[in-house]
């Protein structure tokens, strides 16, 4: 068996960040057919998380195991870092040392790229000179997520990630509507594909003691109504006008309960409103949990929920947790988002709001129409082609593609 190596590249720190896509799918990969390697970056926008990192990091090398996988060990390679406003984002230059080092000795046979818009132009240049391909994978338009303070770069931003997204070998996408967006910069619709979000389908069949273990901790009563959330709290989550929104009729939503698994900068304003407005029993928040006991607390709730801003970096992706939410067999409440209703419509146990202060009224309404078990198991239907083994499985048929046209 020939062992091809993979040397995948990203700006974001691979292993504080996830499990994303990448994780899940390289960590899968055969180690008897694949050799993978990463190169990675701890470039993290939150304040807040910032002040955990020392103010310097050197070069650094190390194996690190699946995240959440029962996988192989994976090589990281990370350049030094400056942990200070400005110099984190100058520092992205010293990757490309570790970049153009990595394809000079490891000689990979697949560079693959995930949103590293700043160095992946380089880096196509330098694989351009030794005949390797190079994958552009997009979970998002990389471009939205420039954070305010930035924006006067963003058109470089976008300008770098249109460039990539023409000059890539193949541009490989997680939505139908990534597709035409990725379609339509690089005016065919022959280099690009689709690989859908995935999830461990057995991971998340979960048990009734799980259920009663978990509401028993949040003090949740049986005929208590669950939505749950999971994941970073961007501003734009939607989740402070949930939050306020219960708040606004206590007595409306006297049985909803709001359980929040993750951490970011809505973090502190999720904490006023629990404590300014007599929610601390109603609004549950857990900071951070390990990947494995996430079903448990799907196993607690009703209703999952997505309950978005309309923002740009929003209208195309179906983010990972809603494959999680789903292979729990929960019905999804969600913004009327135009990646998650082209990917699922309107019959696959995900119900639409218009807003996210919506989202009680429409929870509410599936339990007066006693749908909830229903669309959960619809739900759960709906995902059972997007384990992971398939989605691995669609991956390594595009290695063996792109390999044979190499």
């Amino acid at each position: 068996m020939i062992r091809r190596k993979i040397l995948e590249i990203q700006e974001t720190d691979w292993i504080l960040r996830g499990p994303h896509q990448q994780h899940h799918i390289l960590e899968r990969l055969n180690p008897n057919a694949y050799e993978v390697r990463i190169v990675d970056f701890p470039l993290i926008w939150d304040p807040m998380a910032r002040r955990t990192l020392p103010r310097f990091q050197p070069t650094s090398r190390q194996s690190v195991r699946g995240k959440g996988v029962p996988a192989r060990e994976l090589e990281i390679y990370r350049p030094p870092f400056v942990n200070l406003p400005i110099f984190n984002i100058v520092s992205l230059v010293l990757q490309r040392f570790i970049i153009k080092s990595e394809i000079e000795t490891f000689r990979p046979d697949i560079v693959l790229c995930f949103g590293a818009l700043a160095n992946i132009n380089y880096t196509m240049k330098l694989c351009r000179r030794r005949n390797i391909p190079v994958l552009y994978y997009l979970m998002e338009d990389y471009h939205t997520l420039v954070p305010t303070a930035l924006q006067p770069i963003s058109f470089f931003v976008e300008a770098a990630e249109h460039k990539a997204i023409r000059n890539s070998n193949l541009n490989l996408v997680i939505t139908e509507e990534l597709k035409n967006f990725v379609d339509k910069v690089e005016g065919t619709r022959t280099k690009s594909r689709v690989i859908p979000g995935g999830v461990d389908l057995k991971r998340y069949e979960w048990k009734q003691e799980d259920r009663e273990r978990i509401r028993q901790r949040f003090e949740l009563e049986e005929d208590d109504l669950v939505l749950f959330f999971m994941g970073w709290l961007y501003e734009f989550s939607g989740l402070k006008e949930v939050a306020l929104e219960l708040a606004r009729s206590p007595e409306e939503y006297q049985n909803i309960k709001l359980l929040i698994v993750g951490k970011g900068e809505l973090s502190e304003r999720l904490s006023q409103i629990k404590n300014a407005n007599e929610m601390k029993s109603r609004i549950a928040m857990v900071d951070w949990a390990p990947y494995e006991e996430i079903p448990q607390y799907l196993a607690a709730a009703d209703v999952c929920i997505l309950p978005a801003v309309d923002v740009e970096v929003m209208k195309n992706i179906v983010p990972i947790k809603v494959y999680e939410y789903m292979a729990a067999a929960k019905p999804v409440i969600a913004t009327n988002l135009p990646g998650i209703r082209t990917e699922f419509g309107l019959s696959k146990g995900i119900h639409f709001v218009d807003r996210p202060q919506d989202v009680p009224a429409k929870a509410m309404e599936m339990v007066d129409h006693r749908i909830l078990v229903a669309e959960g198991k619809k739900a759960r239907m709906s995902v059972e082609d997007n384990d992971w083994e398939v989605i691995v499985g669609q991956f390594e048929g595009v290695l063996k593609d792109v390999a044979r046209n190499t």
